[in-house]
């Protein structure tokens, strides 16, 4: 983190919208990113440093939003930044419009080569209510997900992200933008300004375009899941409800090709018991709705899929033992390439 972070800050620090709070919070880091916030705080009097153990990035953000002053919230990883006139663009698109949230477009920020490739949701400029969701977005929006739920792209009326911040819990490790932003695009008098240019700039990492081994991800996901239905249940919009058929067994795919991974846990005992949860977590017929709703499929989804869905985990452990043994195979070929 600590060779992306002034890149970060100075970013913030550009800001054309100069009447911003600058909030930097250290969770627990232990490189020298403590010590570089702080410099700049004695640089900035806007900025505002606050110190707590790590306890993850729902965590954080719940501290941040707690100190925080302005009318408007907006969150920026660490290893980003943002484009002069972001906050400008957002307050301004947000004020004119009376929205509670405001979106901009993404670049990628290839970090090898120092390209953008810019990255559009759905969403076109303009301002959406509720209608308008209901008829652009809602129909795919928890199968699809064209519109990214990032958080870090978009201003969200303060009120409006504490109470909703507030309601996630700590241990969600992975999906905490899912569980905020799009429980908030369900709500009745939801109001979103679109502003359709790229601004946030997503740092791409070779290390981190593919992921290793994601310890606890099935308990994640499962308070994620429970989260969203609970949001989903609330709307008690139709179309919602009938995409937690597709959503649920989504989630726990992933974490069955999660136990695939070359650093999966030894022995297999421990992968075995977290596939046997996530299959059962899902009824036969939402693992059937997950294979009839994309054709497309790649066949070992397919198939882990079809496994699930029958109960066949002799066959599963069978299936993930081979794929382990082919990506571990598989990595170590990559790795003699790359020496």
């Amino acid at each position: 983190m600590e060779q992306y972070i002034e890149q970060c800050i100075e970013s913030l620090c550009s800001q054309t919208l100069h009447e911003i709070e600058i909030i930097l919070v250290d969770d627990g880091s232990t490189d020298q990113t403590p010590a570089i916030c702080e410099r700049f705080a004695q640089m900035d009097e806007r900025i505002r440093v606050i110190h707590k153990p790590n306890g993850g990035l729902v965590s954080a953000r719940k501290a941040g939003a707690a100190v925080a002053k302005g009318q408007f919230i907006g969150c920026v990883d660490g290893d980003d930044f943002v484009e002069p006139e972001m906050y400008e663009a957002l307050a301004d698109a947000a004020e004119y419009s009376a929205a509670s949230m405001a979106e901009c477009q993404f670049f990628h920020y290839i970090q090898e080569s120092g390209e953008k490739q810019e990255n559009r949701g759905v969403l076109k400029q303009g301002v959406y209510d509720r209608d308008a969701l209901r008829q652009v977005l809602y129909p795919t929006l928890l199968t699809e997900m064209r519109e990214p739920p990032s958080s870090c792209n978009k201003i969200y009326a303060t009120e409006l992200y504490r109470r909703h911040i507030g309601t996630i819990s700590d241990r969600i490790v992975q999906g905490e933008d899912f569980c905020l932003t799009y429980p908030m695009l369900m709500e009745k008098d939801v109001r979103l300004a679109v502003v359709d240019r790229p601004l946030y700039d997503y740092r791409i990492l070779k290390r981190s375009m593919s992921h290793g081994y994601r310890r606890g991800l099935i308990d994640s996901y499962t308070l994620l899941l429970e989260h969203v239905e609970a949001a989903v249940m609330q709307s008690a919009e139709p179309v919602l409800i009938g995409q937690m058929d597709v959503l649920r067994p989504s989630y726990m795919m992933s974490c069955v090709f999660n136990e695939m991974l070359p650093d999966a846990p030894r022995p297999y005992a421990a992968s075995h018991s977290i596939v046997r949860q996530a299959a059962l977590s899902c009824t036969p017929q939402q693992w059937r709705s997950l294979i009839q709703s994309d054709k497309g499929r790649p066949k070992t989804e397919r198939l882990v899929a079809q496994l699930c869905e029958s109960r066949n985990f002799a066959l599963l452990d069978v299936l993930i033992r081979l794929k382990r043994v082919q990506l571990t195979l598989r990595e170590k070929k990559e790795n003699r390439n790359n020496d």
